[in-house]
């Protein structure tokens, strides 16, 4: 099985690599809640935009469509509630499909901005090491004075576990291949063949790693001294979000 690249951290020298942390995570928050209220020409930018950063960060577009294809059953079943149960009028050329046009134009813009934030999530995780994400998280809660470092570990524990449970899932679902599970028409019975063990896999990861923090002494109230921001990365952060706001009004 090849490995899942989709949501991990690779090393590269890019401008997205280089740029700060907390630069990042602001501008990919921003971004996201930004990206639920675009229209289609925004969209349309946001999308050529993430054309553009795939390949920059080591990111291959196919490959990220084929490692994350279980989204797409996520995406079909959100396009079809939207289609089915939106009030409006149905196709003229199709009047016997249970479909509605303002369903099928609010269920595809739904599917495209979910898209968005997994692609803009994928670049982020691409280009962030797991532990600057935590420092630049704790850096900004601190600022705002909130709990910042067990609201920081958290956030990057959640960061590093998601690809763990991704490989984990391919694993096993590739086990129970070789074990012909997939042929069971028992769906129950193919949903546990994947759950159970997924989550005994996950319950042993979180107790060693759990162990090894403790046999490490490890104290979530210390950190690593972050630099001073460069007025570059700011300035390269204030012109993202800006255009992000201002694309909701194209």
């Amino acid at each position: 099985m090849a490995p899942r690249l989709s949501f991990h951290y690779l090393p590269g020298d890019s401008l997205i690599h280089r740029w700060d942390p907390r630069c990042k995570l602001l501008g990919i928050l921003t971004a996201t809640f930004c990206m639920l209220e675009m229209g289609i020409p925004a969209l349309g930018i946001f999308s050529l935009f993430l054309v553009l950063l795939l390949p920059a960060v080591g990111v291959s577009a196919t490959r990220m469509a084929r490692d994350l294809r279980a989204w797409w059953i996520l995406l079909v079943l959100l396009f079809l509630a939207y289609a089915l149960f939106e009030e409006g009028s149905r196709f003229d050329s199709l009047p016997w499909l249970p479909i509605t046009r303002a369903g099928v134009l609010k269920g595809v813009l739904a599917c495209w901005r979910l898209t968005l934030v997994i692609g803009y999530g994928a670049v982020f995780t691409a280009s962030t090491r797991h532990r600057d994400v935590g420092d630049a998280l704790r850096s900004l809660l601190a600022a705002v004075r909130v709990p910042a470092a067990p609201l920081a570990f958290m956030a990057s524990l959640t960061i590093r576990f998601l690809p763990l449970l991704l490989d984990s899932s391919d694993a096993i679902r590739e086990a129970g291949r070789a074990r012909v599970v997939d042929r069971c028409h028992n769906p129950v019975r193919r949903a546990s063949a994947l759950l159970l063990p997924l989550t005994r896999n996950t319950l042993q990861k979180s107790e060693t790693l759990a162990l090894a923090l403790a046999a490490r002494g490890f104290d979530e109230q210390r950190q690593r001294p972050m630099p001073a921001l460069q007025p570059m990365h700011v300035l390269a952060l204030a012109v993202f979000c800006m255009t992000a706001i201002a694309s909701l009004f194209l």
